[in-house]
């Protein structure tokens, strides 16, 4: 084979390699309200956090995912609240992603009124 097939070759893998990588991902993300949170699949390590309590734990994935639906809502709530719950579109969104990763219904008032309880953080550790 000459080595101009072989380089062709190689770097036609490469680029087909790099195109298949950035379709698969370790990261999900969710958006309530037009805020987005995102977490990994995986376990990751967390230094200096408020979460941790020492200077470096691991953060299991659905830890992550809590944490990263609790920032989203709070910021979703904050904006319902900024207009008296006026926006029905927004109260929805709310309304639904707590339905769904909770499985409980409830009202925008209520889901937003669970501030520190559950809608707290779970600590990493």
């Amino acid at each position: 084979m000459k080595p101009v097939v072989i380089i062709g070759g190689f770097v036609f893998v490469m680029v087909m390699l790099y195109f298949a990588g950035s379709f698969v991902s370790t990261e999900t993300c969710i958006n309530i309200g037009g805020h987005d949170a995102c977490w990994n699949d995986f376990a990751i390590e967390v230094r200096n956090s408020p979460l941790c309590s020492a200077n470096v734990c691991v953060a299991e994935p659905f830890a992550q995912q809590h944490n990263a639906f609790v920032d989203a809502m709070l910021l979703a709530c904050a904006d319902a609240q900024s207009v008296g719950y006026s926006d029905s579109q927004l109260n929805a969104e709310i309304t639904l992603s707590f339905s769904n990763l909770l499985g409980s219904p409830a009202s925008v008032q209520e889901i937003c009124s669970l501030q520190g309880t559950l809608l707290a953080k779970l600590s990493y550790d």
